[in-house]
């Protein structure tokens, strides 16, 4: 636990009574857990004369990571006759708290990165993220060491009637079901001055600037949890992985199987015209990356070729799947290029879909 920032400030007005404003922010940052690590080359394995470079390392980890963070300021005069002070402060609250089983694989030699996450308390709902702001008016005696938000004279400042609702995102996405609460009494854009703003200004501007006329000091409190009852996903899976055509060359020199080489062209090229390739499953990535870096170098003299995939897999009694890959193709012996792309997406419960691109520039 720390203060970042402490600052008080004093001087008297010009009815003589002294005013005082101070704002204090305490962080606590938490980190408790198990960690391992093993490497191919073993790094343990040492000697004098050489360290050996990993080509490839797996990590698990189980942790429960927590963050908070609390900001206090008030305004305050102080009545020196009766030892009164009069207060108009605001306490912000954060907290993030990440309960996490986690385990990734690296592997250096082929670009490749994979990572598994679970809750490290499956069956339980964790809040994962809490927000509150609290504004308030007191008079506290000068001599009272109680916090002044706790005084009996305490009251709230209201600036409009509270609102409060229940959400829960993600269940018929992802499968990973997270609920988020809301009491408060903010208000969202006021469409009237997001447009005169536009009448001034671009779309993005109006909204910033609309964003912020609008920013002002209101009782909240957001509650985002993981609902463990109703998420049917109980780990994610994420991959992530890189490759350009040099890297396809070496692997195809080292290949003596020229014929079944033969037999791929065909089809590659059949789909050389369209971003979508043949599979989008994860077994088939390696065959999706190699059709999307033809695609993209086709039609190109010493064309330098990369593609760089992501995909998400939440596995459950539903799986749901989503995958993002492009391909970009550039020559300093060409003036064309090309950039695909292809997203494919899966959801746990609801229908599939997915998305192609190809840009050419000629």
């Amino acid at each position: 636990m720390y203060n970042s920032y402490v600052v008080n400030i004093g001087f008297p007005t010009a009815m003589g009574l002294p005013f005082q404003f101070s704002y204090k922010k305490t962080n606590l940052i938490s980190v408790g857990g198990e960690m391992k690590l093993k490497t191919h080359p073993n790094v343990a394995d040492v000697n004098e004369h050489q360290v050996p470079v990993p080509n490839s390392a797996n990590v698990t980890v189980e942790a429960q990571l927590l963050y908070a963070g609390k900001a206090q300021s008030k305004i305050s005069f102080i009545t020196p006759y009766n030892q009164q002070r009069y207060i108009a402060g605001t306490n912000r609250y954060m907290q993030v708290n990440i309960p996490i089983k986690a385990a990734a694989d690296i592997d250096v030699q082929n670009n490749q990165v994979a990572f598994k996450l679970e809750p490290l308390n499956k069956n339980k709902e964790e809040k994962l993220l809490i927000a509150t702001q609290h504004p308030y008016t007191t008079i506290q005696n000068i001599l009272n060491l109680i916090p002044a938000e706790k005084e009996q004279n305490t009251k709230d400042i209201n600036v409009r009637k509270t609102k409060e609702w229940t959400e829960t995102y993600g269940e018929h996405s992802t499968g990973v079901a997270m609920k988020v609460h809301y009491n408060g009494e903010g208000k969202a854009i006021d469409l009237s001055t997001v447009y005169k703003s536009m009448q001034d200004h671009d779309l993005t501007t109006a909204l910033i600037l609309s964003a912020n006329n609008n920013a002002e000091i209101y009782r909240h409190r957001f509650i985002v949890s993981y609902d463990a009852q109703r998420s049917s996903a109980k780990a994610i899976r994420f991959y992530a992985s890189y490759r350009d055509n040099e890297q396809n060359r070496l692997r195809n020199s080292n290949n003596n199987n020229n014929d079944s080489n033969n037999s791929n062209n065909g089809p590659l090229e059949a789909r050389a015209s369209s971003a979508i390739p043949s599979s989008a499953s994860r077994n088939g990535a390696e065959k999706r990356q190699e059709e999307l870096l033809h695609k993209a170098s086709s039609g190109i003299k010493d064309a330098a070729a990369s593609v760089v995939e992501i995909m998400a897999e939440f596995e459950g009694n539903n799986n749901a799947q989503y995958v993002a890959t492009a391909a970009l193709s550039r020559s300093p012996a060409d003036k064309n290029s090309k950039f695909l792309f292809f997203y494919h997406a899966s959801p746990a419960q609801s229908s599939k879909f997915e998305v192609s691109i190809l840009l050419k520039h000629l």
